[in-house]
């Protein structure tokens, strides 16, 4: 906060800067109070009042121009706090939004550090440790919006298996992570990483050639035939497509579509981790 002013007639202008703050850690405390709180930023010295809302904090300590160590007044019925300093200059402004103080759930130190571990595959089944504070009884936990399974709480500990990541298959996908209780929502700011589906791999063809006119059924052996539609893929016959019934995630079995020219192609099964890539197993060869 700054206040100028100008002497008469003279034109000099004196500006004097008042406390602002850039960070407040930890962001989430007990309903009890009592958290021992550090504020960064500036214009802290003289300070004479610090304020969690309108509460006054039940102590504080000016350690430098840049950093008082507070502590925590009890909860008194918002969730979340802006927190002030008051100095013979002025009043600081709220921190930015992502620094208020909260009284609600908390994962440690708002990140992914509080999670264990925070990646997992695609389709879910990862136990995840989030460690936090005020989960209550009967928490929820959602990742990208999506709620997962929780199978173990205590007020700071919170046991939950991951849902399938939705979207898009390609590439890692961060999901945001949330816990929600009765006092409301944790702060933005930790996250799982998803892995993709791994990319189908083509091992061998039985048999590994046939008429240029189709209708031969093959078996296809590979790895990664993961479904892309309830128990089908797409298999292609030198570009030529057809559809591959799954029969499980390392075998498949399709009709080869008709190709006017005979002579070896590649066979490629696009699932849902991608397509595969051309290698010398892939071959099968068309015969006049």
């Amino acid at each position: 906060m700054t206040h100028s002013i100008a002497t008469s007639g003279s034109g000099v202008v004196f500006t004097y800067v008042g406390p602002s703050i850039a960070t407040v850690s930890p962001l989430f405390g007990p309903p009890a109070g009592g958290t021992s709180v550090r504020l960064t930023g500036s214009g802290f010295t003289g300070t004479t009042r610090v304020l969690f809302g309108s509460v006054p904090a039940q102590s504080f300590k000016v350690d430098s121009d840049g950093q008082i160590t507070t502590v925590s007044p009890p909860y008194a019925g918002v969730q979340e706090f802006d927190i002030s300093v008051t100095t013979p200059v002025g009043t600081s402004k709220p921190p930015p939004n992502d620094q208020q103080f909260d009284y609600g759930p908390g994962i440690t130190n708002n990140s992914s550090s509080g999670l264990t571990p925070n990646t997992g595959p695609w389709n879910g089944g990862t136990s995840v440790t989030i460690q936090g504070i005020n989960f209550g009884s009967s928490p929820s936990v959602t990742f990208n919006g999506v709620a997962g399974q929780v199978t173990s709480i205590s007020d700071t500990k919170i046991v939950v298996t991951t849902p399938p990541r939705t979207g898009s298959m390609t590439g890692n996908q961060i999901a945001p992570v949330v816990v929600t209780t009765s006092g409301g929502q944790s702060d933005p700011g930790p996250t799982f990483t998803y892995t993709p589906p791994p990319a189908p791999t083509v091992t061998g063809l039985r048999p590994s050639s046939g008429p240029v006119t189709g209708t031969t059924t093959v078996v296809i052996t590979g790895t990664n035939f993961i479904p892309t539609s309830g128990t089908q893929v797409t298999v292609s016959f030198g570009g030529k497509t057809t559809v591959g019934q799954v029969l499980s995630a390392t075998s498949i079995t399709c009709v080869v579509p008709a190709n006017p020219v005979a002579g070896p192609v590649d066979v490629q099964v696009t699932a849902l981790g991608g397509q595969s890539a051309v290698t010398a197993a892939d071959k099968y060869t068309y015969t006049p």
